[in-house]
């Protein structure tokens, strides 16, 4: 049968439904522990949709973002259908495109279309994508997200945001600027940023959001928590290497550079976990001997929020922290990024000083080494070999996490005592802040759906207490 885009009160397919029907599922009260803020749903502009099998109730929601880049257009839309028991669900879907203006009924039919997808547990193809994809349940909590390239999803992604600037709008309205920054994350944490506006009645502030600089509290601007931050990420086989956990070379040398000294946040960042006892221990294995070094340096390497890349002739393990991303980062995820890579680098120069490359696949066998021999064995049979590298240390680092996740407890008690008061010293939060970054490893995606929200939710807490930058 052909589609339909018609407002009426439902359908003779199997799975009809009506607006009010659809409404009075949404207006039921859910999860008491999760205050839902309030939406600008346009149920007066309500559209159904249907298809052979169902009814999908369309309801737009006016605070879709206003993107004053050009090139990226941003819709929301609530989406409502029946179960197979003939129990409504629905979801927010929430699209970022790099596109012009698509005419609302067009939004419409795309919102149904990758929900439909969606709730058949798969992800909606179309080449005219490129940007973001993301749900939320009826009470605004992300659910999942995933990067889109020519209409292919790829990667697994979600929104951060930082305020910019609030202005008055109209007589009671106010615009308030922020920066988006979607992250998305399969062997590596890729960084886009952009700059996004919204339209709020009143003046309650109902995003919740930290200062200029740090990272929002966990909340966007419609004031529902976001997915978390993704952190330091490695680079591509060839030019980064991971360096290696309880290696048998050494790190003569820990070099800061100037971007480090002459940047007032890192510089306070890395102060305070050079004396931490598991980020030394990352590096105090090399020392005995004066064959290698590493460098940590801040400079543009976006996508990334950090890489590690080995240089040949200087034998040394080059750290590059994204200046940008650092810049909006909370200092606490900050730090994550520094272990992060310092855990790269720890990988990579073990595997250097081994086997002199990261070509896992031509390492002569056996391998009498624990850390390579779990290196190789990580590396999934259908990894692609270019990938090789990156899957094998990020999945080795997920699952020798707790030295990070030991490192940043130590990190967070020692320097936000308030948010370490809330938190205390629960293990299960310090792992879950240790995986940013690491979202494509096996530990991670072995996670059901409910713990990694879970982690996601661990990963917010840390900066909502203290929103301060590194002092």
């Amino acid at each position: 049968m052909e589609e339909q885009l018609q407002a009426r009160a439902g359908s003779s397919n199997l799975q009809s439904l009506t607006v009010a029907e659809a409404r009075m599922w949404y207006d039921k009260p859910s999860d008491p522990a999760y205050p839902r803020m309030p939406l600008d749903l346009r149920w007066e502009s309500a559209q159904v949709l249907s298809d052979e099998e169902r009814d999908y109730v369309v309801v737009p929601i006016v605070e879709s973002l206003m993107v004053f880049d050009g090139d990226y257009q941003g819709y929301r839309r609530l989406v409502i259908s029946k179960q197979a028991d003939g129990e409504p669900t629905g979801r927010i879907v929430e699209l970022v495109l790099k596109e012009q203006v698509r005419p609302a009924s067009e939004v419409d039919t795309l919102a149904r279309d990758v929900y439909r997808r969606h709730i058949d547990g798969g992800w909606y193809t179309d080449t005219s994508l490129n940007g973001l994809v993301a749900f939320y349940n009826k009470d605004n909590l992300f659910i999942s997200g995933k990067g889109y390239v020519d209409g292919v999803a790829t990667e697994d992604a979600w929104l951060n945001f930082t305020l910019e600037s609030e202005t008055p709008y109209g007589e009671s309205q106010r615009l308030s600027c922020f920066k988006m920054v979607i992250h998305m994350t399969t062997s590596a944490t890729d960084v886009m940023v952009i700059p996004v506006c919204y339209v709020y009645g009143g003046s309650e502030n109902p995003g919740g959001y930290g200062g200029v600089g740090s990272n929002p509290g966990g909340q966007n601007p419609g004031g529902y928590p976001s997915g978390g931050a993704g952190s330091g990420s490695g680079g591509t086989p060839v030019n980064s290497g991971g360096g290696g956990f309880g290696g048998n070379a050494s790190v003569t040398q820990i070099i800061v550079d100037p971007t480090i000294l002459n940047d007032p946040k890192a510089n306070c960042i890395y102060n305070k976990i050079a004396n931490n006892n598991n980020f030394n221990l990352l590096l105090n294995n090399f020392r005995n001997t004066t064959n290698y070094n590493v460098r940590f340096a801040l400079g543009n390497v976006s996508p990334f929020t950090g890489t590690t890349r080995w240089n040949y002739n200087t034998r040394t393990a080059e750290v590059t922290i994204d200046a940008s991303a650092l810049s909006y980062q909370h200092a606490i995820w900050g730090a994550v990024t520094f272990f992060h890579e310092a855990f790269h680098a720890n990988l990579q120069q073990h595997a250097i000083s081994t086997f002199s490359n990261f070509e896992l696949t031509t390492w002569p066998k056996p391998i009498n080494d624990m850390t390579l021999q779990e290196l190789v064995a990580s590396v999934d049979a259908s990894a692609a070999k270019d990938q090789a590298w990156s899957t094998a240390t990020h999945n080795f680092m997920a699952n020798h996490i707790q030295i990070m996740a030991d490192g940043l407890r130590e990190f967070v008690q020692n320097n936000y005592p308030q948010t370490y008061a809330q938190i205390g010293n629960n293990p299960e939060a310090y792992k879950a802040l240790a995986f940013m970054g690491l979202e494509g490893s096996r530990e991670w995606t072995a996670m059901s759906a409910v713990d990694q929200q879970r982690y996601r939710n661990f990963m917010n807490d840390f900066v909502t207490v203290e929103r301060h930058d590194c002092l």
